[in-house]
């Protein structure tokens, strides 16, 4: 679809713009819909060998990290789930079934990466998990 913003009319000196998208979603499309139309063709290509991109913009509170992990919540069914979750389900299972084709081991390295854009400043998140780690890892217990 194409969605053409036009300036109000005391702007009358600004451009009509045109922004194209693939598909839109209300609040009460289904998680695995979301995953189905927007992340099995990014997982698919990188099935292939190819890098893929999943990038969730929006206003505050209207969902992005529900749509991109699901519910924060323990007892969430697997209807719940996010995109990353299925996208990683999807991918192992994936190298599983190639596996089992093959015949033999099938060799393959993921690297993820999750970065945040707030407020124009640009946040690795996983870059918060590494330090983590290295600290526990580090860390002297007395006692």
């Amino acid at each position: 679809g194409v969605l053409y913003v036009r300036p109000p009319p005391e702007q009358s000196d600004k451009l009509e713009r045109e922004f194209h998208f693939d598909d839109v979603f209300n609040e009460d499309t289904a998680q695995e819909r979301i995953f189905e139309s927007v992340c099995r063709p990014l997982c698919t290509h990188v099935v292939r060998g190819f890098n893929s991109c999943c990038f969730a913009y929006g206003q505050t509170g209207s969902g992005k990290t529900y749509t991109i992990f699901g519910p924060n919540h323990k007892n969430a069914s697997a209807n719940e789930c996010g995109i990353v979750p299925r996208a990683l389900e999807f991918l192992f299972a994936e190298l599983e079934r190639r596996h089992k084709l093959i015949g033999t081991n099938v060799k393959a390295t993921m690297y993820v990466s999750m970065v945040e854009n707030y407020l124009d400043q640009i946040y690795d998140l996983g870059k918060a998990v590494q330090t983590s780690r290295e600290t526990a890892a580090t860390s002297t217990v007395l006692g």
